[in-house]
Order: structure tokens, then sequence, then C-alpha cells
């Protein structure tokens, strides 16, 4: 699989300024990490990827660390949104 685009780090702007937020001086925040890939999505059935009866579809792919019956710090890529609900191919 390869990227659909690539992955961009941007930068979260303080919300309020002058607040009580000196913990957080000199450091940055960074939005939340997304990677978008290319997935085969195929129709019901069994149908053979070889054949070219599969669309290519996006799939984004976020960061996860609050995964159920997992210890603390346990992160993992889970899907976020995925164009593959109406493979009818």
């Amino acid at each position: 699989m390869r990227p659909v685009e690539s992955t961009q780090y941007q930068v979260v702007e303080a919300a309020l300024v002058g607040s009580h937020t000196s913990h957080l001086d000199g450091r940055r925040k960074l939005a939340p990490f997304q990677l978008c890939l290319v997935c085969k999505c195929c129709a019901a059935g069994g149908a053979d990827p070889t054949t070219g009866t599969c669309a290519t579809m996006p799939c984004c792919f976020g960061i996860d660390c609050q995964l159920p019956n997992k210890p603390f710090g346990v992160c993992a890529f889970v899907p976020k949104t995925c164009n593959c609900t109406s493979c009818a191919v």
C-alpha cells in the first residue's frame, strides 16, 4: 500500500492567551495524527482482486491509545474514515 497523500503535522495555536498555561510554555501542540492509505474494496462474495472486480478506495487511520482491555501506553492504528461502505462493484 502507498499513502494517498503525505502525512502533515500542524501546530495548534493556544486558544487562550494569558491564561494559566505556563506549564505549556515552550512546547508545541500537534494536531491529531492521521494517515490515509489506499485499500482494496471488493464486492461481497469473495471477489478476486486479480481480476479487477475490486475498487481502490481511500481509508484514513488514526492512533488510538485508549484501547479496551489493553495496558496503558499501548496504541494502535484504527480506521477513522473508510469509504468502503458501498462496494457493489
